[in-house]
């Protein structure tokens, strides 16, 4: 007699589905670090958009934008009105910078500081810190020195 046909092995039903999970697993993980990154760089490219707005707008001449971006506990709201603000800093300052860049950031809640290298057209270069507060989901700058 002929031997009797192979019998078929079961497909390994457990071993693809321990596939899928293992894949659905990666995914899992793969886009809570994905949002945590955003999260993080979110929370510090901000301080550092707010600072080069405020340097742009002293650049560019612009003391009311510049005045906005000032929190209301920093020291120019408290030793300047607007209009000596504008004539006393951002006058002198005005098209004076050539470079500038923000090279170290660091938050702490509702405080940030950011560090920047400014270049002068004269070819001088200074080291600046601006301290940042959150004001209303805003950061705002506190200080410079």
């Amino acid at each position: 007699p002929p031997p009797p046909p192979p019998v078929k092995q079961k497909s390994g039903k457990g071993g693809k589905i321990a596939i899928v999970v293992i894949l659905v697993v990666l995914l899992v993980i793969g886009g809570a670090v994905a949002a945590i990154s955003l999260f993080i760089f979110s929370a510090v490219k901000a301080p550092i958009d707010t600072t080069n707005d405020f340097i742009e707008a002293i650049n560019e001449g612009d003391a009311e934008a510049a005045w906005e971006l000032l929190h209301p506990s920093s020291t120019f709201r408290q030793d300047y009105t607007q209009s000596t603000f504008a004539a006393e800093v951002v006058d002198t300052l005005e098209g004076e910078l050539s470079t500038w860049n923000a090279n170290e950031v660091s938050v702490s809640g509702s405080e940030a500081q950011v560090e920047v290298d400014v270049s002068y057209k004269d070819g001088t270069e200074d080291h600046v810190t601006f301290d940042l507060r959150k004001s209303n989901d805003d950061w705002l700058i506190l200080d410079w020195f």
